[in-house]
């Protein structure tokens, strides 16, 4: 399937439960009067409010390089690709920086995503970050609390601050923003599918799609409990054929690479119309995608260009890309 697989990875706190608790109590961060284990801390030494969690303490001697040996041997037990970092900028990053060469040293070239925004996670080692700005930047122009003036201002502040191979994650939901902020349609209303497409386009994406959002499903998940609501996988949704065309698309046009293989991208706004039209090329390549998006009623600043054809159509955007053979 050409498919590949990164793991979840909780290098900041355990479950009160696991076997570090009672092997290595060292582990563990303690609080004023030595007790131990505490609830997770933020970066200020704050107790967070995840009581399930208990957390670790980095300056304890052989956690460390225990932590970086559980990680191997998920590479070489399992075969994944990568982790997927949970909370990282909790964790110090010399310890990401010691970790990611360890586990390329011995396994290769590895994925490995940051759930965090921050350039000083690129140089520690991470391939990629989440972008929590762009998210709420999508949120409020969805909503019109702020215009495509704010898009130009995004993607200024990122050549500025990022370099230009960092991926950074794109998305229009996932599980932070469904349980705690609502739904797609809830947050941006009829404008969702046109965010993807936004999200799609932009220099440095790596678009997300999130649980259930391939067939439609517009239901907000507890964080905390189970929850068994069922989807039937079998009915073809006008969603499952809108994210096809997304991913077709980014699998059948180079242009649209990003990262260390990255094309160009070209935006241009118009603040009467408040609207964009992104186009991502290269010079002297006949590959070319242009997005035009609309988030007003007034009439689009932007037309079609006539060498292209028409791929994707849905509130608020249009794409138009070369004619494939």
């Amino acid at each position: 399937l050409g498919m590949r697989v990164i793991l979840d990875w909780v290098a900041n706190h355990t479950a009160f439960d696991h076997h570090w608790v009672d092997d290595h109590p060292e582990f563990y961060t303690t609080d004023s009067a030595g007790n131990y284990p505490i609830v997770a801390v933020n970066n200020e030494g704050n107790p967070t409010d995840w009581t399930d969690v208990a957390d670790l303490n980095y300056e304890a001697a052989g956690m460390r390089e225990e932590m970086i040996s559980e990680m191997n041997w998920w590479v070489t037990t399992a075969g994944i690709d990568g982790f997927r970092c949970d909370v990282a900028g909790f964790v110090p990053y010399g310890f990401w920086k010691t970790a990611i060469s360890d586990l390329r040293e011995n396994h290769g070239s590895l994925f490995m995503l940051a759930e965090w925004e921050d350039p000083a996670l690129i140089d520690a080692g991470f391939n990629a970050v989440y972008g929590w700005e762009f998210h709420h930047l999508l949120n409020e122009l969805a909503q019109g609390k702020t215009d495509v003036r704010a898009l130009a201002r995004y993607v200024e502040k990122c050549d500025t601050l990022w370099p230009i191979e960092t991926l950074k994650m794109y998305f229009t939901t996932n599980h932070d923003e469904n349980t705690w902020n609502g739904t797609v349609s809830q947050r941006m209303g009829d404008l969702g599918k046109a965010m993807f497409v936004l999200s799609s386009m932009m220099e440095r994406s790596l678009p997300l799609v999130y649980t259930g959002q391939e067939a439609g499903l517009n239901h907000q998940f507890p964080f905390f409990t189970k929850d068994t609501i069922g989807l039937d996988w079998s009915t073809t949704s006008a969603d499952a054929s809108f994210f096809a065309e997304m991913i077709a698309l980014k699998h059948n046009h180079v242009t649209l690479s990003n990262g260390v293989d990255r094309h160009e991208m070209a935006l241009q706004i118009d603040t009467t119309s408040n609207s964009a039209m992104i186009t991502r090329g290269r010079k002297g390549s006949a590959d070319q995608v242009v997005a035009i998006f609309q988030f007003s009623d007034s009439l689009p600043a932007y037309s079609a260009p006539y060498e292209l054809e028409e791929v994707v159509s849905v509130k608020g955007a249009r794409v138009y890309a070369a004619k494939r053979d």
